[in-house]
């Protein structure tokens, strides 16, 4: 999904709430300092956090050594945004068993103000495991709810998705020689994602099970149904503005009833922000294939895939710019008598390598209406010889556009349009592929 922030009006409401608990009735045994304490209390109860700190400090400076006190110099010092200034003192009340919980939430609080997601995401989990006040758990639930709708962290997630297409092949034939009419064709696609956590808490609530399915039927016999299905186990980790993602699946694709892939990968995401908007990302997967063609196996052999990307975020809300690059090195290797065995097969060996960039962005238009715009450049080229006779090369140019209605807080509703051109040095493949599509997408149920 594509929400980092939380909107203004209800953090605004959550922080109000919270703020509720941030000062606390006092027992300090200087009268003379507790006077003076109280005095801040009922300044910063007016809002007026200035006078209040000056309060606080003239009893720290009589000899109030309490973590009361400390507490509530960190909780006004946020209030007048020194965050610098309040961080040492709620790191410090981290070690007191009674403030513990509550300078967790403010520290998860610091690091959302300075968009610093991961690390309030750590302080807050501090809660939601070692917790010792239900209030307190549930006011840090809602935050890492608002917080959590990047697609690494999510605790449940399902999308529906289901796209009407129709590709088509220019009529090449037909301008040489006139013989041959344009292959046309028309189907439907249907998407199920699905994630969710393990656990909330505890061992386990980093690690996640996700699964997919994606069946493609055709319209006509032209093209054959398409099955897929993917299992995956993921663990999500945090270290301060790091984060490293790691998933093992497993797929299954079917081509009729008797042709099927099977594939393992390995896929590691790395997150990096450098400043409070701007975000560097990497991946790196590794993928293992073993093909049945008429019930009969062969191994694949390796791929491995590269992608690296930044992203910079326009506000606190949905409006960001993305670009990736991505590089896609392919080797397959079959034995000779392979060509002897599959008639399907028409060569021994084949190694694409891939590279491709994408552009995209997504922009907050109204309070519920999301518009998105984007596109990307592939280019494959292949070490086998076409049925032209050229060594084959491929350019794809993808574009599309998206309209998002945040139905509720939890569901989102999206219609695309996507536009998909080929071009190969053997024309007899170049294709053109249009597809509306319409997605619904339940976050956190």
């Amino acid at each position: 999904m594509w929400f980092c922030g939380i909107p203004g009006d209800r953090l605004k409401r959550l922080f109000a709430v919270l703020t509720m608990l941030l000062f606390a009735n006092t027992a300090i045994a200087d009268k003379a300092a507790e006077q003076i304490f109280e005095k801040g209390i009922s300044e910063f109860e007016k809002q007026n956090y200035s006078l209040a700190l000056s309060f606080f400090e003239e009893a720290q400076s009589k000899g109030m050594d309490d973590p009361k006190l400390t507490f509530n110099l960190g909780v006004t010092l946020y209030k007048l945004t020194r965050y610098a200034e309040a961080k040492p003192l709620f790191i410090a009340l981290t070690e007191n068993r009674e403030f513990r919980d509550r300078a967790y939430l403010n520290l998860g609080l610091l690091a959302v103000r300075e968009e610093q997601y991961n690390a309030a995401e750590i302080w807050l989990r501090k809660i939601l495991d070692h917790g010792k006040s239900p209030q307190i758990q549930r006011l840090a639930r809602e935050v890492l709810r608002r917080i959590n709708k990047d697609d690494s962290s999510l605790d449940r997630l399902i999308i529906l998705n289901l796209v009407r297409a129709y590709e088509s092949e220019p009529d090449w034939e037909r301008i040489d020689n006139g013989a041959t009419p344009a292959i046309s064709s028309s189907f439907t696609e249907l998407n199920l994602t699905a994630e969710t956590r393990l656990a909330r808490y505890g061992f386990l609530r980093n690690v996640g099970v996700e699964g997919f399915l994606f069946v493609r039927e055709p319209d006509s016999g032209i093209l054959p149904r398409i099955e897929l299905y993917t299992l995956g186990l993921g663990h999500h980790a945090l270290w301060d503005s790091f984060s490293l993602d790691s998933v093992l699946n497993y797929n299954l694709t079917r081509i009729y009833k008797e042709d099927y892939t099977q594939s393992y990968s390995l896929q590691l995401d790395a997150k990096h922000n450098t400043t409070k908007k701007l975000r560097f990302d990497a991946r790196y997967q590794a993928e293992k294939t073993y093909k049945t063609v008429e019930y009969l196996s062969y191994d694949s052999g390796m791929r491995h895939r590269i992608r690296l990307g930044a992203r910079y975020s326009l506000g606190q809300s949905s409006s960001w710019l993305r670009l990736r690059y991505e590089y896609d090195q392919t080797k397959h290797e079959q034995r000779p008598d392979d060509i002897y065995l599959f008639s399907k097969i028409a060569w021994t060996s084949i190694s694409p390598t891939r590279k491709r960039v994408d552009a995209d962005g997504r922009l907050r238009l109204f309070d519920r209406w999301i518009v998105g715009a984007g596109g990307s450049y592939r280019e494959s080229e292949y070490d086998v010889p076409s049925l032209s006779g050229e060594f084959r090369r491929d350019r794809r140019y993808r574009a599309y556009a998206a309209l998002v209605y945040e139905l509720t807080k939890n569901i989102d509703i999206e219609v695309s349009y996507q536009l998909t051109v080929t071009r190969s040095t053997n024309k007899a493949s170049d294709t053109n592929r249009e597809q509306i599509g319409i997605a619904a997408s339940l976050i956190s149920f």
